[in-house]
């Protein structure tokens, strides 16, 4: 389990006097054609001319569209009407080259798209516009992701087997930009991080920028200079429970214990923007989604229905509506699988076949399966 006492006084302190505690309770029982709150849709087809395998990462920079394309080893830039602008496909063992692409960061001051490759532990950077690389450097530690500000950079480090000393167990590290340490918090003990099943947490962008730890259901806040616990999540089943499953998960070294239970469990996807704040979980192995009003702390919507295309969303032109995974410039993001959209626009020709004369329902019936995914921006309000 975590543990968040201090650990030879090298840990700062996380400020918890502003959280706020969000009560996930049962499923929502309205129907879904009747989500007022989503207002409109803005869909960007992806150039075809280099073919994505599976996009592992979103990120912005302005304008433009940044994404890191696991299985191409390589990382893509799109401007908002889809077309290619540069490429960073430098997977090798040269000195401006990756290893592997581990996590993907902007550094929005220098444009700069910033790789960690977790095999050589160096971090390199690519200029955003051009690609071509513009330097290099190396960490002497072992983290999972990290995440670029203006003047820090912060790294997500959730294990310590690679670690014999007390100094590096700590979930989350922040440098200076020259990467010498200067915080470390969330300190981990060898039980939990000797645990060596991955989990997609880690850090969040949008409005804000958050970190969320692996089996955790605390939200932090992250800024240049702060760390501070914005938001408690807290579920309808027994955290005792909780607790107890994922000793157990950790004593028999299996991350597929939860599974067999009914315990909420797995906070992923957070998206945050003024008003709302977005994120799902899994319960068994359903997953679900989660909307929250910012403003006044309520739920708005709590489903597990993936996607939504009811015919009042269609009088607003959103076209299909899939729960989103990224945010931006105030705006819910999500990535409509090629698959995905071929099989909704098939079985249901008939109901956009009123809206034949739309070019964006044009574009997505004639959607291919070997096309590159669609962006959708969702603004919610």
């Amino acid at each position: 389990m975590l543990i968040f006492g201090c650990k030879k006084n090298l840990q700062n302190n996380i400020s918890e006097r502003e959280n706020t505690t969000i009560e996930v309770g049962k499923m929502n029982s309205h129907k879904f054609g009747e989500m007022e709150k989503i207002k409109s849709a803005k869909y960007v087809f992806l150039n075809n001319k280099q073919p994505i395998g599976n996009i592992e990462k979103l990120l912005f920079h302005k304008d433009l569209i940044i994404v890191h394309d696991r299985i191409g080893k390589k990382i893509l830039i799109y401007n908002q009407k889809g077309s290619l602008i540069s490429v960073i496909d430098r997977h090798g063992k040269s000195g401006e080259e990756y290893t592997k692409i581990s996590d993907v960061s902007i550094n929005h001051l220098n444009k700069e798209v910033v790789v960690f490759d977790g095999y050589s532990h160096n971090i390199m950077k690519y200029d955003i516009h051009s690609g071509e690389s513009t330097g290099r450097c190396k960490i002497s530690f072992y983290p999972l992701r990290l995440c670029f500000l203006n003047k820090a950079i912060y790294y997500y480090n959730p294990f310590t087997f690679n670690y014999i000393n007390d100094e590096n167990k700590f979930a989350l590290v922040r440098t200076n930009l020259k990467n010498d340490i200067d915080a470390r918090y969330i300190s981990v003990d060898d039980k939990f991080g000797n645990f060596n099943a991955i989990t997609s947490t880690g850090f969040f962008h949008g409005n804000e920028n958050f970190f969320i730890p692996r089996y955790s259901r605390k939200i932090y806040l992250i800024t240049d200079s702060t760390v501070c616990l914005k938001y408690k999540i807290k579920f309808e089943d027994d955290s005792v429970a909780y607790k107890r499953i994922l000793d157990k998960a950790i004593r028999q070294r299996k991350s597929g214990v939860f599974s067999d239970h009914s315990v909420l469990h797995g906070i992923n996807n957070l998206c945050n923007t003024n008003d709302y704040i977005s994120f799902s979980y899994c319960k068994n192995t359903t997953k679900c989604w989660m909307l929250l009003n910012k403003q006044d702390n309520t739920i708005v919507y709590n489903t597990n229905a993936i996607n939504l295309l009811p015919e009042e969303l269609m009088k607003k032109e959103v076209w299909l509506f899939i729960w989103p995974e990224y945010s931006t410039k105030n705006k819910f993001v999500s990535v409509l699988p090629s698959q995905r959209i071929n099989t909704v626009f098939n079985r249901n020709r008939k109901l956009y076949s009123k809206y034949q004369n739309n070019n964006v329902v044009q574009k997505l019936l004639n959607h291919k399966i070997e096309d590159n995914p669609v962006i959708a921006f969702y603004e919610i309000k």
